[in-house]
């Protein structure tokens, strides 16, 4: 299994707004260009939702890892920028959009539960996510002027 690749796809099924990781594996099957642009090679195995939810319990058994990852990134962004000395205005539909995919994917309105580890782990992966989509789109900007 292509380890890499499949937490790529974690990381793209929440910047995508993929909604289950159902439809994530089924997108890694169904579309080519799709599952090569993650990392996965033509020959590599598709990852089944099973693979996924391994992985997400080891990373959850690993939180520190994410945590320091996130905050690496954060240093590397100030770093290049400068902007955590600012004023930051936080979109509040990222926020509601968060909220509203973990009520919907976790099922809280239902008797099946996530265990809250998992729930940290992928919360983690949303803002590493979102922390490297921002300053890939901050790098692109200061190129572009």
């Amino acid at each position: 299994m292509n380890y890499e690749a499949a937490i790529r796809a974690l990381m793209i099924h929440f910047l995508e707004e993929i909604p289950t990781i159902k439809a994530l594996v089924t997108r890694i099957k169904q579309d080519i260009r799709f599952k090569l642009s993650l990392g996965f090679l033509y020959g590599d195995r598709d990852p089944s939702e099973a693979t996924f939810s391994r992985i997400l319990q080891t990373l959850s058994e690993n939180i520190e890892t994410l945590e320091r990852q996130n905050i690496l990134l954060l240093k590397a962004i100030d770093q290049e920028f400068g902007i955590l000395e600012e004023p930051v205005v936080i979109d509040a539909k990222a926020v509601e959009r968060i909220n509203d995919y973990l009520k919907e994917h976790m099922k809280l309105n239902n008797s099946t539960h996530y265990k809250a580890n998992i729930v940290q782990t992928e919360m983690l992966l949303i803002q590493l996510t979102y922390n490297l989509k921002t300053y890939a789109a901050q790098r692109l900007n200061q190129r572009n002027f």
